[in-house]
């Protein structure tokens, strides 16, 4: 089962809700985050994939720019993200990790929700390097925010402290950046398992909101379907299977290091 694709680009995507990310972001609506973006804004979703959110907004906000950024871009998802698309939603497939992928100084907000924990996943290094750019892509002045997610480090049981997410200045000192950057990496005690999940092309959503679809019990996620499977079905035992396999690989892996 040898891998050549980075984990990051093989993590799952969701057409994630509004009303999921922006209480993810910390606001209590989806109109109530469109209503505090600044007048006339610029903006940027980094990973956003299928995300519902940055259409939504741009419906109630005709002033702002939103950009969607994915590097899974296809010029067929393209075709059919921008069919019906408001006119100041933006597609692009670009790579967060090439500092050229944008302009520097041109964005007022940016947000990243779950592409940095991802990347650590493949290297922890990766995530400082993404963070370092964002932050290059936001505009001079003290109002412009790159708010990221979730922090992995500190999740909890409970559900509702698992996606908490933190707002940057463009102006973060160097250690500052790290503490961040930590915080959006999974601990080495759990980075395995969540190696062997996206390589397995497995996931596990049991909040209805975050997917827009009804969770199965186990809330199994299929990531190449983009939806729910049963545990007990051909491809839900299939995957399970899979998962297993790489999670016994990535226990052999770890202790080779």
């Amino acid at each position: 089962m040898k891998e050549n694709i980075p984990l990051y680009k093989k993590a799952a995507i969701t057409a994630s809700t509004a009303e999921f990310l922006v209480k993810a972001y910390g606001a209590s609506s989806v109109e109530a985050f469109s209503k505090a973006l600044p007048q006339s804004a610029n903006v940027l979703d980094v990973g956003a994939g299928d995300s519902e959110l940055g259409r939504v907004v741009a419906g109630f906000r005709p002033d702002i720019t939103w950009t969607n950024l994915d590097i899974e871009y296809s010029p067929s998802v393209l075709s059919r993200l921008e069919n019906g698309a408001p006119r100041n939603l933006k597609f692009m497939n670009a790579d967060i990790l090439d500092s050229n992928s944008l302009p520097k100084n041109s964005f007022d907000r940016v947000y990243a929700f779950w592409i940095l924990p991802h990347l650590g996943l493949e290297d922890p290094l990766l995530v400082k390097t993404a963070m370092v750019n964002m932050l290059g892509f936001l505009k001079e002045s003290t109002a412009s925010e790159l708010v990221v997610g979730p922090l992995v480090a500190k999740r909890t049981g409970q559900s509702s402290a698992n996606y908490l997410t933190t707002t940057l200045s463009k102006k973060m000192s160097e250690k500052e950046l790290a503490t961040i950057a930590n915080d959006c990496t999974f601990p080495k005690e759990r980075a395995g398992y969540y190696r062997a999940i996206n390589r397995a092309g497995l996931a596990t959503f049991k909040n209805g909101e975050r997917t827009g679809q009804k969770p199965t019990k186990l809330g199994l996620w299929d990531i190449k379907r983009s939806r729910y499977v049963k545990a007990f079905s051909i491809r839900g035992l299939f995957l399970i299977v899979r998962f297993r396999i790489f999670l016994v690989l990535e226990k052999i892996r770890n202790t080779a290091r």
